[in-house]
């Protein structure tokens, strides 16, 4: 409000002053808009990413105790090699 009214009084240097100010001001707010939205995009994906992989080691584990061979099991869920042989170590060990 009072930056308003000395926008409203002031001469015109003070004005132009007044209007770099506000520019400023609302590139700030405009560029942490934009990081934020990114920044939840960023996560959103992330987790999708997660979900996705947890998935197929969860498939993975079902083929495995079903005795699925590894070349089925990696062609199925896109796992690689050593993750399904991490994943039957799991297994045996239960």
């Amino acid at each position: 409000m009072n930056e308003e009214l000395i926008y409203l009084s002031g001469d015109e240097e003070t004005r132009k002053r007044y209007e770099k100010r506000m520019d400023t001001l609302r590139n700030e707010r405009s560029a942490l808009k934009s990081a934020e939205e990114k920044g939840i995009q960023k996560g959103l994906q992330k987790g999708l990413e997660q979900g996705a992989k947890q998935e197929k080691l969860e498939i993975a584990k079902k083929l495995i105790q079903n005795g699925l061979d590894n070349n089925f099991i990696i062609e199925t869920t896109g796992l690689t090699l050593d993750e399904v042989r991490e994943l039957r170590k799991e297994n045996e060990s239960k």
